[in-house]
């Protein structure tokens, strides 16, 4: 029994808070960073070099190109080169690493079932633990949710069904060893947990486990259960929050040094939690020799990080940064769009943005969580220009993640700091990427920005997007902006990309229409 809750009780309980409380923090998070937005900074040593009000009243010169709807895509340049071999390397990494796991554990599955092993049993378990490899390459090449879970479906329908292969024991070993962290991985791939799952995963895991040990030590030191057993409990719970806080710490202290993505830290955990339950099964079932099933992990994570070193290519040409800017919706577009450019952009530069809580539930990182957790999330936020150039030299780090990925900033600005941030970000980006999509003449703040670029960034490739003509109306109507057709096009024109009834290839089609204009150099 003790050994039953030691490992069983700890990971069922650490997987239902997480579920249950990973969407409620992330929730609140994006509350308090919506509150923090509204407001001044309330620093009187802030002294922005803010522009005046009238700073564009003389007109400024826009001309635009309309790309046509099959502009973009999979375009022939270095850049988009070295996106298309930098994602084939992660993911020939990641397959490469959870086929050696899956051998790894075909060989703790003959080991325990040494009475029944035959060729044709142990083929039929390495298919199966090769189940979650498959899952880990959809998802680092950006299938969506659907197509995933409908390859990996067919995938077991067609194990199931294939000739030789006996389709009873091919769904046993499915059922007990892959069907649950199936189910996990769907549901914190989701976006309400998979910005902030790994982070909560890690605090409860600790929580959980020092709970489970205070009702064991209750147990042993106390004659007759009761009110006195609670306090064990709790008090081993609220002990374990805190060693996962500052685990949690440690691990931000980690990412920050780059030596990890944020890609990675979500397949790992993932593939350590997989690990996790595997380790269970087999020592349930069998004997407690069976806790050498954790050594899979560490031996998936030297065979993909010395893969990535290997497969991902070195950046040819140097790394672009890109500015992203936005009409703060509402709405799930600008998710959509950020996951499917972002997976795309990443391998060639950096994304920077003005933070918002349109894109809270994608781009959490562990030093934002860990503040928001301390209530000091109000230290990310910028006040000053000395707070902008801290940020800035923290950031000016000429090299990517171990996966090759380039990093994703978000710049948190309250009311009175956004536009001097913006301007900044606006003189140090390569090229600009625009969404103004539910732009019209209520949207100010846009309506700054593009004023801004048409004034001090005239050479710089912009791009916009936009979803139909209402926004070409408000660019014509509210900035004066032209059309340039024909020979009258030069590629100092701004690029007006519209979305279409396709909204999953916009981010494709951007990236097409953006590395096409961007300079032999970064």
């Amino acid at each position: 029994m003790p050994l039953y809750n030691l490992l069983v009780v700890p990971v069922v309980l650490t997987l239902v808070l997480t579920v249950v409380v990973s969407p409620l923090l992330l929730l609140r998070y994006r509350r308090r960073v919506r509150a923090w937005m509204d407001v001044g900074s309330g620093d009187a040593d802030a002294r922005w070099s803010e522009a005046p009000s009238n700073e564009y009243a003389l007109p400024v010169s826009i001309t635009f190109q309309q790309l046509d709807r099959a502009t973009g895509g999979k375009a022939a340049t270095p850049a988009a080169e070295v996106a298309r071999l930098s994602a084939r390397g992660a993911a020939l990494s990641y397959a490469a690493a959870g086929l050696v796991h899956a051998f790894v554990l075909t060989l703790f599955f003959l080991a325990a079932h040494a009475d029944i092993a035959s060729v044709h049993a142990i083929a039929v378990a390495w298919l199966v633990f090769c189940l979650p490899a498959l899952f880990t390459v959809l998802h680092v090449l950006g299938v969506s949710g659907p197509v995933q879970i409908g390859v990996f479906v067919a995938f077991v329908v067609l194990l199931y069904l294939a000739p030789g292969i006996s389709g009873d024991l091919a769904l046993l070993v499915f059922q007990l060893h892959v069907l649950v962290p199936a189910v996990l991985f769907v549901l914190f791939s989701l976006r309400f947990w998979r910005g902030v799952a790994p982070f909560v995963l890690l605090v409860m895991a600790a929580a959980s486990l020092l709970w489970v040990a205070g009702a064991e030590l209750a147990r042993a030191l106390l004659a007759e259960p009761g009110a006195l057993t609670w306090l064990f409990r709790l008090g081993g719970f609220g002990l374990g929050a805190w060693l996962g806080y500052r685990l949690l710490a440690r691990l931000a202290a980690a990412y920050r040094a780059r030596r990890f993505s944020d890609q990675e830290l979500f397949v790992d955990t993932w593939w350590l939690l997989y690990t996790l339950v595997q380790t269970i099964i087999f020592v349930i079932t069998r004997n407690f020799w069976m806790l050498a099933v954790l050594v899979s992990f560490p031996v998936y994570l030297l065979v993909k990080r010395a893969l990535l070193t290997r497969l991902i290519p070195r950046q040819t040409p140097p790394p672009f940064r890109l500015l992203l800017l936005r009409v703060f919706r509402g709405d799930r577009r600008a998710e959509r769009l950020f996951d499917d450019f972002a997976r795309r952009w990443r391998y060639v530069g950096s994304i920077e943005m003005i933070g918002g809580e349109d894109l809270a539930l994608r781009n959490v990182g562990p030093v934002d969580f860990v503040r928001f957790l301390s209530g000091a999330l109000r230290r990310q936020f910028i006040r000053s220009p000395g707070d902008l150039a801290a940020h800035l030299e923290e950031l000016d780090d000429e090299r990517p993640d171990p996966d090759g990925r380039w990093r994703a900033e978000h710049f948190f600005c309250h009311a009175d700091s956004w536009r001097p941030v913006m301007r900044t970000l606006a003189t140090r980006c390569d090229v600009v990427l625009m969404d103004l999509r539910g732009f019209g003449r209520d949207r100010a703040g846009s309506r700054y920005e593009l004023e801004h670029l048409a004034a001090h960034e005239p050479g710089k490739p912009v791009l916009l997007l936009v979803g139909g003509s209402s926004e070409l109306d408000a660019l014509r109507d509210l900035l004066g902006a032209t059309e340039a057709t024909g020979n009258a096009a030069t590629r100092s024109d701004w690029l007006v990309l519209q979305a279409g009834p396709q909204a999953r290839v916009l981010g494709e089609r951007a990236f097409g229409a953006l590395t096409a204009r961007l300079p032999a150099e970064g």
